[in-house]
C-alpha cells in the first residue's frame, strides 16, 4: 500500500506524459547540427536502437515513433527513379527523329558527362544533393541534349549530303557555334534569377536554380566540344535507308512543309500575329492576377501533425482524457500504425500529436483526405481544441500555421484583444478559415493573496514567512539530498495532492509565528481569484496580437491574406498597422520578388 501511495503521489506531481499506441511511454528526440546528414542521423539512430534494446529490461520496447527523414529518403529515390526514366526517354526520342543508333549514342553521352560537370559544380558552391538539386538535374536532362542535338543535326545533315564525317562536323560546328552559345546563355539566364528571390524561399529554390543553370552552361561546352568529336567518329552516311527511315523521313518532309506554309501565312498577316500576341499577354496576365496562390503545393509527408490545447488551467489529467478521446478516433483509420502523444513539458494544458502512417504503396488515402476524415471527429470533441494537419513542404515547424497576421498598435492590452476578438469574430464567417485563435488571452487563472500586513506583525509572522510557506506547500521545495548506495534522491516538501487541489486549501496552511505559534493563513490573507494575460507579446518593438489560424482544403493562402486585409480594413481602428510572420511573411516576400525575378529574366536573355 505505501508503494501504491507513493506512485499515486508521483502522478500528481507529473508535468508531462508520452504515449505510443494508446501505451504509457518515454520519449527521446534525436536533433541533428545543422551539418549534419539526416539521413546519416536516421541510419545512426537505427543501428544503435538494437544496443540499446538489449541493455533494457525485457519488458521494455524500443519503438520508433517517428522519423521524418523517411520522407526524404522515399523523396531521393523517386528523383532517382525519374532520372532513369528521363534518359530513357530522351534516347527513344532521339532515336525515332534520327534513325540510327549511332547517332542517338551521341546526346546520351552528354548526359552524365554534363550531369557529372554539374555535380562539380554543386561541390564547388557548397550544395548538398537534396530533393531540389536533383530535381534541377531532372529537368537538366532535358536540357542538356537541346544544344547536343542542334549540333548533332546539322553535322548529320551534311553527311547525308556527302561530305565526309571530319570535314562535316568542323563545318556544322562552325555554323551554329554561335547559335548555341546564345541558346545556353538564354537557358541559363532564365533560371538564375531565381537565386535572387529573398527569404526561405531564394535559400532553397536558389540551389536548384544555379545547379540547373550550372548543368546548362556545362552541357554548352560539352555541345561545342565532345559532340562534334563524336560525330566525326560515330556518324556515316546511309546509302539504303530502311522502311522506317523512309516511313520517318516522309513524315517529317510532311511536317516541314506544313509549318512553311503556316509561316508563310503568319507573315501575310502580320498584324493579326501581333493581336493575338498582344491578347495572350493580356489573357496571361489576367489568369495570374486571378488564379489562387500559396507558399508551396501540398506533399504527402506520411505522417499529420496534431497541436493540441486545453483551456488554460487545465491539468493533466483533464488534457490525458482528451488526448485518450482523439486516440481513439485516430485508432479508427488503419492506415496510421504510430499514433504518438506528448502533453505538458512547458504547460500541462497543451499537447502534439504525430500521427504516422505506413507507406505510401500500402494506403490508398493521401494525408490530406485523412486529416480531413479526422478533422470533423476531433472538432465534435467538446472541451480541447485540436487540428490534423500536414506539415508544411518548406521544412516550417510542424506547428506552424499558414495564417499568421500580426496585429500592433500602441492602445492598450485591453482594447487589442477587444478589437482582436472581433477580428476572429469576423473570421468565423468564412468556412475557409479553420480554428482561428488570437495569442493574447486574457483568462489566465490567477490566485492573489492579500496579506494583513498589521496582523501579521502583531502575530510576528513576516510577508517572506507566508510567501515561502505557500511555496513550499503548494510548489514544492528541494530541502535536502538523501543517499543510497550509488544512486541519490531529491527529498521534497509539499503537501499531499488531495490538500492543494483547491484555493480555499491555502487557508488551511499553517505559518510559525511569535514564540513558535502556529498560525493559520487564513487569519492573514485574503485568497482572490482573477484573471490575466497568459503572455504579452511585441512585435517590432510595439505591442502586437498575433492572429493564427488554419485553412481549409479548398481555401489557399493568397485567399486567405487578401481576405485579412479586408476585415482589418473593417475592424481595426485608426493608430493600428497590421504585419505578416511565419509562412505568411514567407508567402508576401516570395509574392513581392515574383515581378523582379521576371523583370531580370528577360534583361538578362536580352
Amino acid at each position: 500500500l505505501r508503494d501504491v501511495a507513493r506512485v499515486q503521489e508521483a502522478a500528481a506531481n507529473e508535468r508531462s506524459r508520452v504515449r505510443l499506441n494508446g501505451v504509457p511511454s518515454i520519449s527521446t528526440g534525436v536533433i541533428r547540427n545543422a551539418t549534419a546528414n539526416p539521413l546519416e542521423v536516421a541510419a545512426g539512430v537505427r543501428a544503435v536502437m538494437p544496443q540499446i534494446q538489449r541493455d533494457l529490461p525485457p519488458s521494455v520496447t524500443v519503438i520508433q515513433a517517428n522519423d521524418n527523414s523517411v520522407f526524404i529518403d522515399r523523396s531521393i529515390r523517386s528523383v532517382y527513379t525519374t532520372v532513369a526514366e528521363a534518359v530513357v526517354l530522351v534516347a527513344l526520342v532521339v532515336f525515332v527523329f534520327l534513325r540510327t543508333v549511332r547517332a542517338s549514342i551521341i546526346p546520351l553521352v552528354t548526359i552524365p558527362v554534363s550531369l557529372i560537370g554539374a555535380f562539380a559544380l554543386i561541390a564547388l558552391a557548397g550544395f548538398t544533393i537534396n530533393t531540389l538539386t536533383l530535381l534541377a538535374l531532372v529537368l537538366a536532362i532535358g536540357l542538356v541534349v537541346d544544344d547536343a542535338i542542334v549540333v548533332l543535326e546539322n553535322i548529320f545533315r551534311h553527311i547525308e549530303e556527302g561530305m565526309a564525317p571530319f570535314q562535316a562536323a568542323i563545318k556544322g560546328i562552325r555554323e551554329i557555334s554561335f547559335a548555341v552559345v546564345a541558346m545556353t546563355l538564354t537557358l541559363a539566364a532564365v533560371f538564375a534569377p531565381l537565386a535572387f528571390t529573398p527569404g526561405r524561399t531564394g535559400r532553397l529554390f536558389g540551389e536548384f536554380a544555379l545547379t540547373l543553370a550550372g548543368a546548362v552552361l556545362v552541357s554548352g561546352f560539352v555541345a561545342l566540344t565532345l559532340t562534334p568529336m563524336l560525330c566525326s567518329k560515330l556518324l556515316r552516311h546511309n546509302p539504303k535507308p530502311s522502311w522506317f527511315d523512309r516511313r520517318m523521313e516522309s513524315a517529317l518532309d510532311t511536317l516541314t512543309a506544313g509549318y512553311t506554309r503556316a509561316l508563310r501565312a503568319s507573315l501575310r498577316v502580320r498584324w493579326l500575329v501581333v493581336l493575338v500576341m498582344l491578347a495572350s499577354a493580356g489573357t496571361s496576365w489576367w489568369l495570374f492576377k486571378t488564379a489562387k496562390s500559396e507558399l508551396a503545393p501540398y506533399e504527402d509527408r506520411g505522417v499529420i501533425a496534431m497541436p493540441i490545447r486545453a483551456p488554460d488551467g487545465a491539468t493533466l489529467e483533464y488534457t490525458a482524457r482528451y488526448l485518450d478521446a482523439i486516440e481513439r478516433i485516430a485508432a479508427q483509420h488503419p492506415e496510421f500504425d504510430r499514433r504518438f502523444f506528448f502533453m505538458g513539458g512547458g504547460q500541462v494544458s497543451q499537447a502534439f500529436g504525430a500521427l504516422r502512417t505506413v507507406d505510401w504503396e500500402e494506403r490508398t488515402r493521401s494525408t490530406r483526405d485523412l486529416a480531413n476524415a479526422l478533422l470533423p471527429q476531433i472538432m465534435s470533441l467538446p472541451g480541447v481544441s485540436a487540428f490534423p494537419s500536414t506539415p508544411p513542404s518548406l521544412g516550417q515547424s510542424f506547428r506552424s500555421t499558414p495564417v499568421n497576421y500580426v496585429i500592433v498598435s500602441s492602445d492598450s492590452y485591453d482594447n487589442m484583444a477587444r478589437y482582436a476578438q472581433q477580428f476572429v469574430a469576423e473570421m468565423r464567417k468564412n468556412p475557409g478559415f479553420v480554428q482561428p485563435d488570437i495569442d493574447l488571452q486574457l483568462n489566465q487563472p490567477e490566485i492573489f493573496l492579500d496579506v494583513d500586513r498589521a496582523r501579521a506583525a502583531d502575530l510576528g509572522v513576516s510577508v517572506d514567512a507566508v510567501a515561502r510557506t505557500v511555496e513550499t506547500m503548494l510548489g514544492g521545495r528541494v530541502v535536502t539530498r538523501y543517499k543510497r548506495d550509488a544512486d541519490q534522491y531529491d527529498v521534497l516538501v509539499q503537501t499531499n495532492a488531495a490538500e492543494r487541489a483547491r484555493p480555499d486549501d491555502i487557508e488551511r496552511l499553517f505559518v510559525k509565528g511569535r514564540n513558535d505559534t502556529m498560525v493559520p493563513l487564513s487569519q492573514l490573507v485574503k485568497v482572490r481569484e482573477a484573471v490575466s494575460p497568459r503572455e504579452l507579446n511585441h512585435f517590432n518593438q510595439r505591442r502586437s496580437v498575433t492572429i493564427t489560424a488554419n485553412l481549409a482544403p479548398n481555401f489557399v493562402l493568397g485567399e486567405a491574406l487578401r481576405e485579412m486585409d479586408r476585415i482589418a480594413g473593417q475592424v481595426l481602428p485608426a493608430g493600428y498597422a497590421t504585419e505578416l510572420n511565419g509562412v505568411s511573411r514567407e508567402f508576401r516576400d516570395s509574392s513581392g520578388a515574383l515581378g523582379l525575378v521576371f523583370a531580370l529574366a528577360l534583361l538578362f536573355i536580352y
